[in-house]
């Protein structure tokens, strides 16, 4: 099987967010990198491959909530606000749609330099594929 990497172009890339039961907001993208054909597999399916990043970063509650409801290291727990897909166009028509699954977010002691928590996410992507079959004459 040989893997070719191919370029894509971004159709949309957008926040998604969660409300943490701190009171805080979360903001998380996924974002593609890479993207790899890697041929098919021994049944004759097409496999892809890919390299993707996580961003996070948190809207911080004010001054409304107590910063000290939680300890450190709690599990916040979090409702989704938004969860929209980001889109990727392949150069062989393959459409790639990337949407973050969050399993857990943490709170930690750590405070940033405007002294407000610091946080930490169980991020997956969650890919769909939608190849587009071209017919050669």
């Amino acid at each position: 099987m040989s893997r070719v990497e191919l370029n894509f172009d971004v159709i949309k890339e957008n926040w998604c967010y969660y409300s943490l039961k701190d009171g805080a907001i979360l903001k998380v993208k996924i974002i593609l990198v890479r993207l790899f054909n890697d041929g098919v597999d021994s049944k004759g399916i097409p496999t892809m491959g890919f390299l993707a990043t996580n961003v996070m970063g948190v809207i911080p509650y004010g001054e409304t909530i107590n910063k000290k409801a939680l300890s450190a290291d709690d599990d916040v727990g979090f409702e989704v606000k938004t969860e929209i897909w980001n889109e990727y166009q392949a150069d062989d028509g393959t459409t790639i749609t990337i949407k973050p699954v969050i399993a857990q977010v943490m709170r930690t002691a750590t405070l940033d330099p405007n002294g407000e928590p610091v946080y930490t996410a169980s991020i997956q992507p969650l890919i769909k594929i939608n190849k587009t079959l071209v017919i050669q004459k």
